[in-house]
């Protein structure tokens, strides 16, 4: 396998790159599964420097770090796409999702 000439691979390497400001809401302690799982537990709140992410405070919850970094809070089931969803399985069955739960 060849490889690749610098030249083309470091511009790509800059487009997956964030963007420098970024921020993004990281858990503190353990936890191992998603953010969802624990929305009121704390979040660190990192920011991309252009080399490396770094600690630039802390977040109350889920809410206050999408607050602070600029991203919504994971999607619930009853977003649009669902609820589309549910619309198609309600015409064909003819029994609403929400009844069911």
């Amino acid at each position: 396998m060849e490889d690749e000439p610098l030249d083309e691979w470091a511009p790509r390497r800059e487009q997956r790159r964030p963007a420098r400001g970024e921020r993004r809401a990281t858990p503190l302690g353990d936890q191992q599964h998603g953010t969802h799982v624990v929305p009121d537990a704390p979040r660190g709140i990192q920011e991309w420097d252009g080399d490396q992410w770094v600690p630039v405070g802390v977040a109350n919850d889920l809410a206050a770090a999408a607050d602070e970094t600029g991203k919504g809070p994971p999607r619930r089931w009853t977003d649009s796409a669902l609820r589309v969803l549910g619309a198609q399985v309600e015409d064909q069955v003819g029994v609403a999702i929400s009844e069911g739960i």
